[in-house]
């Protein structure tokens, strides 16, 4: 279903037809990643992925005479499924994905917690610290949770790592 859908996505005439796409994509995902965290955050990144396209073809060809529509507008319209701050997070994974292809190693971890992580992590700039900023918090991004029960644990101690009050206001 989801080579089809592609061959329609690339096959598109316009943004309108390709947010059609990205919905059935997200459609398949949803379904695909249902039982397990580290397939949704994947197949997040990908919606992530067309948005971005299909945001870029929106904003290269929207028409500028009469009004002009936002982005957001069009989003919340042609992806109600996907609320807002969920299409940015997915569109910030995709970006940060390309920036940093290492990051699909922690996507067991799940969306909502690698990118408040991910986001910390890049405030620090001197690896000694940051490797001792995470040993002061028991986090060992090494070793891959197996158990449910480690991955709750783990999620737990980066959470309380991000909202650290010396994590958000250092950079």
């Amino acid at each position: 279903a989801l080579n089809m859908i592609i061959t329609d996505l690339n096959k598109a005439s316009d943004y309108d037809e390709e947010a059609r796409c990205v919905r059935k994509v997200q459609i398949q995902f949803d379904i695909i990643g249902r039982r397990d965290k580290e397939t949704r955050t994947y197949g997040w990144a990908r919606v992530g992925e067309l948005l971005t396209h299909v945001r870029e073809r929106f904003e290269a060809e929207r028409p500028l005479d009469g009004p002009v529509q936002s982005w957001e507008k069009f989003a919340a319209e042609q992806f109600p499924k996907i609320k807002e701050t969920r299409r940015r997070q997915a569109q910030n994974l995709y970006a940060f994905e390309k920036y940093s292809p290492v990051i699909v190693k922690l996507y067991y971890l799940g969306i909502d917690t690698l990118l408040p992580l991910y986001m910390a992590l890049n405030t620090y700039h001197k690896k000694g610290e940051l490797v001792s900023l995470l040993d002061q918090f028991g986090i060992d991004l090494k070793t891959k949770a197996k158990s449910k029960e480690e991955l709750t644990e783990l999620s737990k101690k980066i959470s309380d790592f991000t909202s650290n009050s010396c994590i958000t206001t250092h950079t």
